[in-house]
């Protein structure tokens, strides 16, 4: 068996590159279908370990992050819910392990390529099914089962709302990236009008997350690479947003993108800043292990039990009492897994971010602008986990992902090995 699988290192390398092609597709298209290739990623990075029995691609600092997995399950084994807090962090928060699998199958930037050749088609095949549903309302009543009147102001896709604004702020970076790193024109008008539909889908997904988070991430991209053309289409994008914006400004739609603004005047705002205090209260009274993973709504209920009836009557006219998040992400893992993996675990993330965000401005690598747009959908994402629990969803999975591409294009001695050749 082992020497058959060895006999086939090509053939293992391109079904790798076909799953990974599923695994992003299905970001878009799918949760399910999503989770079914990234078993089958894991499975495949597995059969390549015992066909080789070595890690091509190993850093000592990604081992080390990595080894934030068994911290966080065994600090769980310590939390207000114990055991049942480790079996949750088993479940939510395996994203990390993406990295390793991505180590061991050491995809290369040919492979990247053709993952934004996904992208690109998938969130395509996404926007115009999302205005399909708004063109046909019965239809999407019939399929989803849903008040008709969500879908005529919020647009979204074959995934949730949120979910589908998640999506689209990786995909406009990503594709935003490729308008500059491809040279033929042909090429470069194609990323240019799917750029111009993912930013239609995106003002009618109403999701004001991922529309102040491309803000940020494109804002990034821009300083990493001040060119004139990036200006003006980074500014007739912003023009066209804000001219839609102010379209639609006496519309439910407009509204949202208004309350960005004003956060009083949007009801789903003060229910996120209210479920942000309860967050740090429940997360100061279990600072070190935590509550426990995938606990969040058992706990903010029996906290709220200890308030004062006159609080208690503020939080439940406030809040929904069906919440399993704190919506934000760095307070959700703050409050399930306590300080310690806390700052284990976003430490690391920032650690990265940081020296490659350094290292860009002075890299000269022919793709700068395609690894360049993988940071700045990255930083979006992060800027994205303010609002929403967006780590322990498939959108974690996804930054991980790209998050690998991002550690190995630049460093070291990849870059030396590109010199060289």
């Amino acid at each position: 068996m082992i020497k058959l699988l060895k006999e086939k290192r090509e053939l293992f390398k391109t079904i790798s590159i076909l799953f990974m092609i599923l695994f992003v597709a299905c970001f878009y298209i799918t949760t399910a279908g999503f989770f079914i290739s990234w078993s089958f990623l894991a499975i495949l990075a597995l059969l390549s370990y015992i066909a080789y029995k070595k890690i091509d691609f190993s850093r000592k600092d990604l081992w080390l992050f990595l080894l934030a997995y068994p911290l966080g399950a065994i600090i769980n084994l310590f939390s207000l819910n114990g055991l049942l807090g480790t079996f949750g962090f088993l479940e939510f928060d395996s994203q990390i392990l993406t990295l390793l699998i991505l180590m061991i199958l050491n995809p290369s930037l040919k492979s990247y390529k053709y993952i934004l050749y996904t992208v690109t088609i998938a969130s395509i095949i996404a926007s115009l099914y999302a205005f399909f549903l708004r063109m046909y309302p019965e239809y999407y009543v019939s399929v989803y089962n849903e008040d008709p009147n969500m879908l005529l102001w919020r647009l979204r896709s074959f995934r949730a709302i949120i979910n589908w604004g998640e999506a689209l702020q990786f995909a406009i970076i990503l594709v935003l990236s490729a308008v500059f790193a491809f040279k033929k024109p042909i090429i470069r008008s194609l990323f240019l009008v799917s750029l111009l539909i993912l930013l239609l889908a995106l003002f009618f997904s109403g999701s004001r997350s991922a529309f102040v988070s491309i803000i940020v991430g494109s804002g990034f991209l821009m300083m990493l690479h001040i060119k004139k053309r990036f200006i003006i289409i980074f500014s007739s994008a912003l023009m066209i947003i804000l001219a839609l914006v102010y379209h639609y400004r006496d519309t439910n739609i407009g509204s949202r993108y208004y309350s960005i603004y004003n956060v009083e005047s949007n009801s789903s705002n003060v229910q996120r800043v209210a479920s942000w205090k309860m967050g740090l209260k429940i997360a100061k009274e279990n600072i070190w292990s935590g509550i426990g993973v995938n606990t969040i709504k058992k706990s903010t209920e029996d906290f709220v039990k200890t308030l004062s009836q006159e609080e208690q009557d503020k939080w439940n006219s406030t809040y929904s009492k069906t919440s399993h998040t704190f919506e934000n992400s760095y307070i959700n893992v703050l409050a399930q897994s306590g300080i310690i993996y806390f700052l284990y675990f976003f430490g690391f993330m920032f650690y990265f971010m940081i020296t490659i965000g350094l290292k860009l401005r002075t890299l000269k690598n022919k793709d700068k602008y395609l690894i360049s747009g993988i940071y700045a959908s990255l930083v979006a994402f992060m800027v994205n986990m303010v609002f929403f629990h967006s780590i322990e969803g498939s959108a974690g999975f996804f930054f991980f992902f790209l998050m690998f591409f991002l550690i190995k294009f630049t460093d070291n001695r990849y870059l030396e090995k590109q010199e060289q050749q």
